[in-house]
């Protein structure tokens, strides 16, 4: 639920033209500027290198969004730089949003 509801405030802020969402922690996005990619979002307080690997699975993730109160294990970066996905809270995302709507 948690993602739903940030997407729903990026689009109303224009960040998103539209979303799908796969499951409860996996959508598919659409920006203004074109761009489109897959985001997961881990349901745990401390998001581990399984919860990476699962953003990994299938309609891999380019990025792995997270609450600020939430920790984030060491391992779960090494994993994310093996998998080549890109870690970010919700406000870091909204930059990264802002910034390829620009471009």
């Amino acid at each position: 639920m948690a993602l739903f509801n940030s997407l729903i405030r990026y689009k109303g802020l224009g960040l998103l033209t539209g979303f799908d969402m796969e499951s409860s922690k996996r959508a598919f996005v659409r920006l203004p500027s074109g761009h489109r990619f897959h985001v997961f979002m881990a349901s745990n307080y401390i998001v581990s290198g399984a919860d990476v690997d699962e953003a990994a699975e299938e309609s891999k993730a380019s990025y792995m969004i997270y609450n600020v109160w939430d920790q984030i294990s060491g391992v779960a970066f090494e994993r994310a730089r093996h998998h080549r996905i890109t870690i970010k809270s919700f406000n870091q995302f909204e930059e990264i949003l802002r910034d390829m709507n620009e471009s």
